[in-house]
């Protein structure tokens, strides 16, 4: 059987399918070379509504449905006893008045222009000419084990570095540079390194306490990538002092061209956060491995999210775990001592060169 696992390659043939939210205008054809940050297609999404609330006694409503209003202005007054007191209601944002009651007034934010960009190098093979195309290129992959933050480009910039972290290992000018190396950044770290100009992070480990440093607030993991952040973050190990895969730290050795996403999803339908550097040369990747007792593997799914322990037992016949489900298993023995019963299509391999 084969074991679910990252996927680290030197270099390999990619696909990518581009999707915009809603039917657009596809503005490149079969055949066409593109570039990460080439606008492969475009939509128009309709503007956010947005209620307007007004006070309980009522007053006089000073637009009406179909109005274009501007940022600031009156839409609603009441004049108090003898015109010595005055409530005013103002607009917050500029759009059309779509609707009026006496509670409030929706209005309609403008259209917003959506460009979609190809996000990797390569070359367009499918498109159905209104909303969706595919991307073909070669490249380097290196799949995480959990992100934040959205889809970037950027040109790597390897840090030194293997071992912890330090203020000094950043340079002074990030500009565009996806960072790379070490492990154990800190959230004043990660904050500096976006404050710099960073566009990404690809570290080793972290600590949860970090992460939340870096986004200001708790992180979840069930599912990320819809952060407000100028700088994504990819470990590509997991949670505490983790050093790099040596196969990792060769990759992302040498300045390059890259594109990264640090979307992750735990539950079903896994996603993985990603890093691509482009490369014209195919080298095989990875191979499978297969489960075997004193192997290390890693749990990838809540509730024990990035727990790494040595296989200790491989039950042959299926088992039934607390959620009533009948699966095939293996037992896990953490650094702490527990053993841990784990579904084995909620783990994978643990690399050890």
């Amino acid at each position: 059987m084969l074991t679910p696992r990252q996927i680290i390659s030197k270099g390999q043939l990619i696909r990518k399918v581009r999707e915009l939210p809603s039917n657009g205008e596809i503005l490149v054809k079969i055949g066409d070379l593109v570039s990460p940050n080439s606008i492969v297609a475009k939509t128009t999404i309709e503007g956010e509504l947005i209620l307007v609330r007004l006070p309980e006694e009522s007053g006089n409503i000073k637009v009406n449905i179909g109005d274009q209003v501007i940022r600031g202005q009156l839409i609603y007054e009441r004049t108090g006893l003898f015109g010595l007191f005055k409530t005013t209601v103002l607009s917050p944002e500029s759009g059309i008045v779509e609707f009026i009651t006496e509670q409030a007034v929706g209005i309609r934010l403008p259209p917003v222009e959506l460009g979609l960009s190809a996000y990797i190098k390569g070359k367009v093979v499918e498109s159905d000419l209104k909303q969706k195309v595919v991307i073909e290129g070669t490249a380097a992959v290196i799949q995480g084990i959990f992100g934040v933050g959205g889809e970037k480009t950027g040109r790597l910039f390897p840090i030194k570095n293997v071992n912890k972290i330090h203020i000094n290992d950043i340079p002074q000018h990030c500009t565009g540079l996806v960072l790379a190396g070490g492990t154990l950044p800190s959230g004043e770290i990660l904050l500096e390194a976006q404050l710099r100009g960073a566009v990404g992070f690809i570290t080793g480990g972290v600590e949860d306490s970090a992460i939340e440093e870096f986004l200001g607030k708790p992180v979840g993991i069930a599912m990320t990538g819809k952060e407000d952040i100028s700088m994504t973050l990819v470990v590509t190990e997991g949670f505490g002092e983790l050093t790099m895969h040596p196969l990792i730290q060769e990759i992302l050795s040498k300045e390059a061209d890259c594109s990264i996403n640090g979307t992750t999803q735990v539950r079903a339908g896994a996603i993985r956060p990603e890093v691509i550097i482009f490369t014209d040369k195919i080298e095989d990747s990875v191979s499978n491995e297969e489960f075997e007792i004193g192997k290390n593997a890693r749990i990838i799914r809540e509730p024990n999210f990035g727990v790494i322990g040595e296989i200790v037992e491989l039950p042959q016949t299926p088992e039934v775990l607390e959620s009533k489900i009948k699966a095939r298993v293996l037992r896990i023995k953490t650094a702490k001592g527990a053993v841990l019963t784990v579904p084995r299509a909620n783990v994978e391999l643990v690399r050890v060169e």
